[in-house]
């Protein structure tokens, strides 16, 4: 793991992140949808870079992270009520302290070309799963751009946290866990980043000169 060069993409995912709130926000009377499209582009691109330098496959990473959510969110807990999941940890057993994505990844290395595939089977995938998760938690009414755009800000956040204090050199007792952490950021942000391009109606494009062309035909 080169942590130094994940720092610096994690820098510029903040950044992008802040972009994405504020097109957002002027994309909420009318304007700037192009620009909000960009920038989630940009911090998708940003999200697979680090993927590929963690050796991660982000798609399996954020089917893995879906599984951990529906046992942190047990449909029978939620109702229609967001919550933090600690409020449910009494019945699931799960806390901050306990949960990993490692029981669901089956292979943390990443499979050959995977990034080829993502931006088509990949993201539709994660798609499917994110929308399947909301609608039997009769969440929808919560999945606004604004809700996202905010959530989305806070997660990237998050996965800043994870290194935000270690240098740039991870102890080797302490990879394993780092890891798995950043695993779990990396797909919280690129799942709700996922739903709110779905909500905008941003088309999400491997090639940035050709999202650029195509946004602005």
């Amino acid at each position: 793991m080169n942590v130094a060069t994940v720092r610096q993409s994690i820098l510029l995912a903040v950044y992008e992140a802040g972009r994405v709130c504020y097109c957002t926000a002027a994309h909420s009377d009318g304007r700037r949808q192009s620009d909000l499209a960009a920038a989630l582009n940009s911090l998708l691109r940003l999200l697979v870079d680090i993927s590929v330098a963690l050796r991660l496959d982000l798609e399996k990473v954020c089917v893995a992270k879906m599984k951990l959510n529906h046992a942190k969110y047990p449909n029978k807990l939620c109702g229609a009520i967001i919550q933090k999941y600690t409020v449910h940890s009494g019945s699931t057993g799960i806390l901050r302290s306990n949960q990993t994505i490692s029981p669901w990844v089956e292979e943390s290395v990443a499979r050959p070309k995977w990034t080829e595939q993502f931006y088509g089977m990949g993201l539709a995938s994660i798609t499917a799963m994110s929308t399947t998760f909301v609608k039997t938690r009769q969440w929808e009414i919560h999945d606004t751009p604004t809700n996202l755009a905010l959530a989305l800000g806070s997660e990237v956040g998050e996965l800043a946290d994870v290194l935000a204090w270690s240098g740039d050199c991870i102890p080797e007792d302490d990879k394993e866990r780092c890891l798995d952490a950043l695993a779990q950021e990396l797909a919280d942000v690129t799942i709700i980043l996922v739903r709110l391009a779905s909500h905008t109606k941003a088309r999400l494009i491997p090639d940035m000169e050709m999202a650029h062309k195509q946004l602005h035909e």
